[in-house]
């Protein structure tokens, strides 16, 4: 699997760095979807190669984070990612690229505010 420098410019700009796991997901799915919002906008105008492009870069982006999630995705090299990776050969039509990114979500899950009340009570024998 061949993957553009593209592609690895995305992934190498965000490795290394340390920020919450939730605002990384968070803001890796906006830049996901401003994406799909190019592609959307320039898939039948004069830029259609270049969105063809960002469309086909895009679907291997989106299974990658999908089969490994996208904290091991951003963290690796696109080596040794494409090596741990299934990726199809056909490339998703823009519904379901956008699909797929608005699905993606964080692994760090929050956890419900409990209502406890603990009180001690003081039972001696």
């Amino acid at each position: 699997m061949k993957f553009t420098t593209e592609t690895t410019r995305l992934f190498e700009t965000t490795r290394g760095t340390d920020y919450p796991q939730a605002g990384s997901v968070r803001s890796e799915k906006e830049k996901l979807l401003k994406e799909v919002e190019y592609i959307k906008r320039n898939i039948s105008g004069q830029n259609t190669l270049q969105a063809k492009g960002k469309l086909k870069r895009l679907s291997r982006i989106v299974q990658a984070v999908e089969q490994i999630g996208m904290d091991t995705a951003l963290n690796q090299k696109w080596s040794e990612t494409a090596e741990e990776v299934k990726v199809t050969t056909s490339n998703f039509g823009v519904e379901e690229a956008e699909r797929r990114v608005r699905a993606l979500r964080s692994p760090v899950r929050t956890l419900p505010h409990l209502h406890l009340r603990l009180g001690s009570e003081k039972t001696f024998g």
